[in-house]
């Protein structure tokens, strides 16, 4: 029996297969991390797993992940009560990164947990501004950039690194 679980390990890991987690996030974890994490540089990108562009989105995460991971901590987060619409899409995707979505615990109402999630972000970070969409800190976690760009773009990517 013991032998026939580590083939199946092992057929697994030829085909390349990965799980991707999901992982619930709240801004105080967030905040944790970046400033744990003083080697990488870091992006924050919120989303909504059932707009209609969110297949084209989650595709675009996956190859920006696979280009950038080695240098950049990536934090997509989904705003979302719904955790089979990420699941639905990471399997349409094949995305095979970590992805978060906003902890409920941050505000239950889901029209306004993304300002809530941010506004507390911006106030841990100690910054004026108390909004965004995309964040983007170097390596010493100083901000970059912050604002309501929809798209994370390559040009700033390098600018971080």
């Amino acid at each position: 029996m013991k032998y026939c679980f580590l083939l199946l390990l092992s057929m697994l890991s030829l085909y390349g297969y990965t799980q991707t987690s999901i992982v619930y996030l709240t801004p105080e974890q967030l905040v944790e991390n970046i400033k744990n994490n003083t080697s990488r540089a870091t992006v924050i990108q919120f989303w909504i797993p059932n707009c209609a562009a969110a297949e084209k989105i989650v595709t675009h995460y996956n190859e920006l992940e696979n280009e950038y991971s080695a240098e950049l901590d990536f934090y997509f987060i989904g705003i979302t009560n719904k955790e089979t619409l990420v699941s639905t899409l990471i399997e349409k995707t094949g995305f095979k990164h970590k992805i978060y979505i906003a902890d409920p615990a941050v505000n239950e109402d889901i029209t306004i947990r993304r300002e809530t999630f941010a506004a507390r972000v911006c106030q841990l970070l100690n910054l004026k501004k108390n909004d965004f969409l995309t964040m983007y800190l170097d390596k010493k976690g100083k901000i970059i950039y912050y604002g309501d760009s929809i798209d994370v773009e390559k040009d700033k990517l390098k600018k971080v690194i």
